[in-house]
């Protein structure tokens, strides 16, 4: 694999631009975003012989330091409907604005007190008791959303043969209500931790190198994995 600058969030990727084999399947899915490129990014994480737990800390603080980066300028404002420490942390560190919005007073809030954000971020599955719907959660950003700004969905899926919603299944719930919100779907990105060679980022990979690096057998006990999907207005 070979690696590159990210692109800038400022050039939004052409959204009608596909892969080679589109068609491809990632694990026992089809790539649900096959009409949008597909980026992957491999943290190194540094975990060495670290807990579980550690492990995902470590992922989670450089997942969110990269998001950032890139899709950030200092003092420009980050929101955050989970109140996700390691972003918190991240945000503050770079001189960027956090604001964590768990509840519709704080939505309000924001939307009267201060500027739109340029980067907005929340998980799927909800974990959080509001906003718990995706027709909520995309109207909530509409709000508050700068017109050059991103939403990040940073969706975890069930592997082939466990319990939950498959890849395929969120993004059947997600699309469409992101699309009738005035979303477009521009990037998915698929990072994954545990490597120990450096950060590594893949633009434009395939599906089949998507799916390689989410089960790469060589770190099998020590991948963190995460689909995030960007959408812009």
């Amino acid at each position: 694999m070979t690696t590159r600058d990210d692109h800038s969030r400022k050039t939004k990727p052409d959204a009608t631009s596909t892969t080679p084999d589109s068609e491809a399947q990632f694990g026992d899915d089809a790539i649900a975003a096959a009409l949008v490129p597909i980026a992957v990014w491999r943290l190194d994480d540094s975990s060495g012989d670290s807990s579980e737990g550690e492990r995902d800390a470590s992922f989670a603080s450089r997942l969110a330091r990269r998001l950032i980066e890139i899709y950030t300028d200092p003092h420009e404002v980050v929101a955050d409907f989970d109140g996700d420490p390691h972003l918190n942390i991240a945000a503050e560190a770079a001189a960027r604005t956090y604001r964590a919005i768990t509840s519709p007073a704080l939505l309000s809030d924001h939307e009267v007190s201060m500027s739109p954000a340029t980067l907005v971020v929340w998980r799927w599955p909800r974990d959080a008791v509001w906003p718990s719907k995706p027709t909520t959660l995309f109207a909530a950003c509409r709000l508050i959303t700068d017109l050059d700004g991103c939403v990040i969905a940073a969706v975890r899926s069930a592997e082939p043969g466990q319990a939950g919603a498959s890849h395929a299944e969120h993004m059947a719930r997600l699309l469409p209500v992101a699309q009738a919100a005035g979303f477009d779907h521009v990037l998915q990105i698929v990072a994954v931790g545990g490597c120990d060679t450096g950060d590594q980022f893949l633009y434009h990979a395939t599906s089949g190198q998507a799916a390689d690096a989410a089960d790469d057998p060589a770190a099998a006990d020590r991948v963190c994995h995460i689909d995030l999907l960007a959408f812009t207005r």
